[in-house]
């Protein structure tokens, strides 16, 4: 096992705008590379209730936006203030320790996770209606929650140790 450092990310959190042209053409670009660096890096702005992807540009740092996601976020303190992780390992279903479940479930440290609202079951029909509802607002214990399209995003694009920061302005 080799153990090596992380390398330093430059993330801009200035408002852009969102899926221009000159962005998906550069988003497309990178796809197309053979670069090392990970295609996107996320920021979750826990007061704005956001989650914002970034590609790269040509000096190799995250200032494209491509997506913006509505989310939940935490209620508390505990997240992330100024914190930065990677992502891991994912789940289709994931069964939290009281029972309900979650869409599309990214892990981005050992305690919290990007993922659909919860449900009472596992099935699209048991989806807990106040919980997506709250999409938009503090109301979770660390875990990001989105859209079941957004989580689904993050699931199915954001390949394992994808940069993720969480701030609060």
């Amino acid at each position: 096992l080799t153990v090596t450092k992380a390398p330093a990310v430059t993330l801009s959190d200035s408002t852009a705008t969102f899926g221009s042209a000159s962005a998906m053409a550069e988003l497309e670009s990178n796809k197309r590379s053979e670069s090392d660096i990970s295609l996107y890096a996320l920021l979750i702005n826990l007061s704005e209730h956001t989650v914002i992807a970034y590609t790269y540009d040509s000096d190799g740092s995250y200032t494209i936006p491509v997506r913006k996601m509505v989310c939940a976020t935490e209620l508390s303190e505990k997240l992330i203030p100024k914190h930065y992780y990677y992502t891991g390992s994912k789940d289709r279903w994931y069964q939290d320790e009281d029972g309900l479940y979650y869409q599309f479930s990214t892990k981005f440290s050992d305690d919290f996770r990007f993922s659909s609202t919860p449900y009472s079951k596992e099935g699209a029909a048991s989806l807990i209606t106040e919980s997506y509802n709250s999409i938009g607002t503090s109301c979770t214990s660390g875990d990001i929650w989105l859209s079941v399209a957004d989580a689904k995003w993050i699931y199915e694009n954001c390949n394992e140790g994808t940069y993720v920061r969480a701030f609060d302005r």
